[in-house]
């Protein structure tokens, strides 16, 4: 279940399947079903029919929150096998990543490089320490988020950069300290957010809620 939120799909005939979604005339965005998206666990159930069908092997989310998840937890069949977030230097995530961990599901860090255009591999840390290793910042950045724990999804369409985004680093404990205290310094910034994409706008990731945020839910049971 990659976004988990649901478009109005467009009109077509019968017997054909939507490819595309209607969209605000004022703004060009697309319409949100919110009905579906709220009911997330019955998109869910139609996905677990998938692995008892044997069509697939494993199912799992992406861009859920703690919250979210937890309300998916208490009614599923099929546990998800990995919840794939943004997971970056300067949107490290730690409080969702240690609950993943906890719940035994996987946290795969898509972006976890940043943007192109603005890439985190030269910051100050993460250069000093590729530069001790004789590495680019990059095979830095990747290193320490498989030594938290993640699965990280670097994207590249250079065949160099593919090649070597292969190599890890072996860090010990003090440079995965001093990586995890410098991605906590950061101001959060994210790379990927749908949620002001839509109308009306919808808070995707909780973030902002009172209690829905994944501070708060990380300490709830």
């Amino acid at each position: 279940m990659h976004w988990n939120i649901a478009f109005v799909p467009e009109d077509v005939p019968a017997g054909q399947l939507p490819r595309d979604s209607k969209k605000d005339p004022k703004t060009g965005k697309h319409l949100l079903d919110l009905e579906t998206t709220e009911n997330f666990v019955q998109v869910w159930k139609e996905m677990e029919k998938l692995v008892d069908e044997g069509l697939v092997k494993n199912i799992g989310i992406s861009n859920f929150s703690i919250r979210r998840t937890k309300e998916l937890l208490k009614s599923c069949r099929i546990k998800p096998v990995v919840n794939q977030v943004e997971l970056s230097f300067t949107y490290p995530q730690p409080e969702l990543v240690k609950w993943l961990k906890n719940q035994d599901i996987l946290p795969q860090a898509y972006s976890p490089l940043g943007s192109t255009g603005a890439s985190q591999a030269s910051l100050t840390v993460v250069d000093k320490i590729a530069k001790k290793h004789n590495v680019q910042g990059a095979n830095v950045l990747i290193s320490w988020q498989v030594a938290r724990g993640c699965n990280p999804l670097p994207k590249s369409v250079t065949p160099a950069r593919i090649e070597n985004n292969l190599k890890l680093v072996d860090l010990d404990q003090q440079e995965i300290d001093e990586l995890e205290k410098g991605a906590l310094a950061q101001h959060p910034k994210k790379v990927c957010d749908q949620s002001d994409l839509v109308v009306p706008a919808y808070d995707i990731f909780e973030a902002n809620h009172p209690t829905n945020n994944d501070k708060v839910q990380a300490t709830l049971p």
